[in-house]
């Protein structure tokens, strides 16, 4: 607008300003908005055909280069089995990474002796996670052979 006008300040500068600024306060990006503004604003979507939304939001991810999201919506909308299934395999990989996992013999060793536990405390430690924590008999073999 500058350019256009070239410090001129004249009616129908002041014209082209006022319409380019918005009244009110400034709208915030749908990522930011609360979840009451999200709703708000995807109303008019939700009245729409799943069907029909589901197809939108698959090309859309085509179209913005996430092919295996658009692959996996696509698939979803198949039937509802798959849906189930993809649900049972993702609270599957989920818990598999949330669990910890064991620690090397080596490694237990190195813990037992810095902390300076006894064979009793070790083993009331290895009580909390039988999983993470390998049993004593694996140590003492680790410590024969070092």
């Amino acid at each position: 607008m500058e350019e256009r006008y070239q410090g001129r300040w004249d009616q129908h500068m002041m014209a082209d300003y006022f319409w380019g600024v918005s009244p009110g306060r400034p709208q915030k990006s749908f990522e930011d908005s609360s979840e009451r503004s999200k709703r708000r604003r995807t109303e008019d979507l939700r009245s729409k055909d799943v069907v029909e939304l589901t197809y939108a939001t698959h090309m859309k991810l085509r179209h913005v280069g996430k092919v295996a999201a658009s692959k996996v919506v696509k698939d979803l909308s198949k039937s509802p089995q798959r849906a189930k299934k993809y649900v049972k395999a993702f609270k599957k990989s989920t818990e598999r990474q949330d669990q910890p996992r064991q620690l090397s013999p080596l490694q237990a060793l190195s813990m037992f002796t810095e902390a300076e536990l006894t064979k009793a405390q070790y083993e009331r430690v290895r009580e909390t996670n039988p999983n993470f924590f390998p049993c004593y008999s694996v140590l003492q073999k680790v410590k024969k052979d070092l």
